[in-house]
């Protein structure tokens, strides 16, 4: 029979002790045991908020300042005001989306009394826009407890869209929280911003909106404003079914852990486990607000990351454009890219791309494979459309932004399309020489067909190859910059590993699309090439006996060529194939067994072997055979 803990009889200490030992279990009758405790539980539990230490701990005690927390909004007495504010300072610093997510319900609640700090904090430039967005929608929750002064609040909020010098992510925060709360004198600002997102787009289809003009128009004729995001009870965190549904994450975690780990036994997840991503803890909800924590773990709120990732990466509808056209913006692409202030970054993406797996060879091996031309412009493709830099742009997207205004409609075109695509696995399906091919993507299972004339020459039925497609207007695709092929033989090694690496990536962005997931992966099948073709040792031909292959001569001179050719027509061993010429074989349990060719001239006796060390015993026979001097 289990005890029943009465949290009544506990000390503080006790009490307190059970935000680290409890974890994320804390069981809601605790927390009401806290609350009949205040106003005393107060000074410890500001305390645990306040020091920055609190949020660096390792669990299960790293849930000890989100309780602390949590227990000092239920509290909600004036005096617990500043340790709240340092709460959503420190939960910021750290990334902790659990009070992040929490504390516009949290301080929101308190009105006008919090107002102050939050202020300061919004005007504050030199603090960072994620801290300050979240000020912005904490003095907006205000709002809703406390109405007085509201417009000069929202005066103050809808302020930072009209400033073109304020940070990008913080307007965007500001004009969601604006259309969250659809006041009626915003809706020309709210329009008017849509716009200038808009005519940034225009030019660059993977800019991220934070909404569109329809968005604006849409939002404004529903009934009432979308303001769950700053009324919502964080004491639910508390309920026994929110518990449950932790553990069942946690649980599905360790079991996508375990799977990582079995990784390692396979041959070519070294590369693999370079590239998985370690991942972050999120919320189980049935649905995802635009203000609540992105599920894919950036970081960012839900509307500024993944929200628009249906418009992201998604291959546009094939546009017409020249040869010209491709020729002319690869050419001005590869200027950029060539620029002293991108080496650096394009220095550490080619690295990445072929791995220790080229960069453990020796200069001289490291050297024949980039000279190669396939290897060469697969690599420059790759590096150019899909290699994430550390602002988390590709060089195309960089380009686009610097350049995009003195492109061509033709330019823009390729070059739109050119960044949807990405290395991928493909079979040769069906072969129709100087016409093209149908390939099978192996990550899909889809049946391509592709234009291209050279390429036939090379691959053949059931060949693997590496290639990049473009889509054409027809529906067809041809091969962009290059292939590289794999050997059919290693279909069953290579298959397996893409698929691993393909379910693995999807575990942890599940919501990411199927293009970003490739450009993700595109360049582990480069990887895979190397030990596989450019680095494969040449087979090794060895006789039965497991002796290299080299063919050697062993010659005698010959003082009496009757007597030697008498001795030869009598052994064992020796067969005359013609005029002077003699077979020397080996009887085996399943076949005889040529061991070498003998020619005998007046002069000479010459013994052909395919080895050296069958020249060796030829010539210890031989010599045992023929009397010699």
């Amino acid at each position: 029979m289990t005890d029943v803990i009465t949290y009544d009889s506990l000390t503080d200490e006790a009490l307190l002790e059970l935000l680290v030992t409890e974890a994320d279990r804390l069981p809601r009758a605790a927390v009401d045991e806290f609350l009949a405790r205040a106003p005393r539980i107060i000074a410890p539990l500001t305390a645990l908020v306040s020091a920055r230490e609190s949020w660096q701990q390792e669990l299960p005690a790293w849930w000890s300042p989100i309780h602390a927390t949590y227990l000092l909004g239920a509290i909600g007495h004036p005096n617990v005001i500043p340790a709240l504010i340092l709460a959503m300072e420190h939960a910021e610093a750290q990334d902790c989306d659990w009070i992040t997510d929490e504390i516009p319900s949290i301080l929101g609640r308190l009105g006008a009394q919090t107002r102050p700090p939050l202020i300061t904090l919004l005007k504050d430039r030199s603090r960072s826009p994620y801290l300050r967005a979240t000020a912005a929608e904490v003095l907006a929750a205000t709002t809703l407890a406390d109405p007085v002064d509201a417009d000069s609040i929202f005066g103050l909020i809808v302020a930072c869209l009209d400033d073109p010098a304020e940070d990008e992510y913080l307007c965007d925060i500001v004009g969601n929280l604006l259309l969250d709360f659809r006041r009626s004198e915003h809706k020309d600002t709210l329009l008017a911003f849509a716009r200038e997102q808009e005519r940034k787009r225009r030019p660059d289809p993977l800019f991220p909106l934070a909404f569109s003009e329809t968005d604006v128009v849409e939002a404004f004729a529903k009934p009432s404003p979308t303001l769950r995001h700053y009324t919502r009870d964080w004491l639910d965190f508390y309920s026994a079914s929110a518990i449950a549904q932790r553990q069942a994450r946690w649980q599905e975690e360790d079991r996508r852990q375990k799977e990582q780990d079995d990784l390692e036994q396979d041959p070519l997840d070294d590369d693999l486990l370079d590239l998985l991503p370690v991942e972050p803890i999120v919320r189980s909800e049935p649905k995802i607000g635009r203000n609540d924590p992105c599920p894919c773990g950036s970081g960012k709120k839900y509307k500024k990351c993944c929200l628009d990732k249906t418009a992201k990466l998604v291959a546009p509808t094939p546009t017409l454009f020249s040869e010209a056209d491709r020729a002319s913006v690869l050419d001005k692409l590869h200027t950029f890219a060539g620029r002293p202030e991108q080496a650096e970054d394009l220095a550490e993406a080619t690295f990445d791309y072929w791995g220790d797996r080229l960069y453990d060879r020796d200069e001289d091996e490291q050297r024949r494979v980039l000279d190669l031309p396939q290897a060469e412009v697969m690599r420059t493709a790759w590096l150019w459309f899909d290699a994430e830099l550390p602002d988390k742009r590709t060089v195309a997207d960089r380009f686009l932004a610097a350049e995009g205004d003195r492109l061509t409609p033709g330019e823009l075109a390729y070059l739109h399309q050119a960044r949807a695509t990405y290395q991928g696995l493909y079979e040769v399906e069906a072969m129709d020489l100087d016409k093209g091919f149908t390939l099978r993507d192996l990550s899909t299972d889809e049946r391509i067909r592709v234009r291209e004339r050279s390429a036939t020459q090379s691959v053949a039925h059931w060949d693997l190859i590496v290639a990049r497609l473009m889509p054409r207007p027809d529906g067809s695709r041809v091969i962009e910059a290059g292939l590289l092929q794999l050997p059919p033989r290693e279909a069953e090694i290579l298959l397996p590993q893409w698929q691993k690496a393909g379910h693995a990536f999807q575990a942890r962005f599940p919501r990411g699309s199927r293009v970003a997931l490739l450009k993700k992966l595109g360049h582990l099948l480069s990887r895979w090439w190397l030990p596989l073709v450019a680095f494969r040792p040449f087979p090794t031909i060895v006789t039965p006996e497991g002796d290299p292959l080299m063919f050697t001569k062993a010659v005698f001179d010959v003082l009496d060529q009757e007597l030697l050719l008498n001795l030869l027509d009598r052994a064992e061993g020796v067969e005359q194939i013609t005029s002077g010429v003699f077979d020397w074989y080996e009887i085996t349990p399943t076949f005889p067994r040529t061991l070498g060719t003998i020619r005998v001239t007046d002069e000479r006796l010459i013994l052909e072997t395919p080895s050296e060390a069958r020249a060796q015993r030829g010539r210890q026979w031989l010599e045992g055979l023929a009397p010699h001097k």
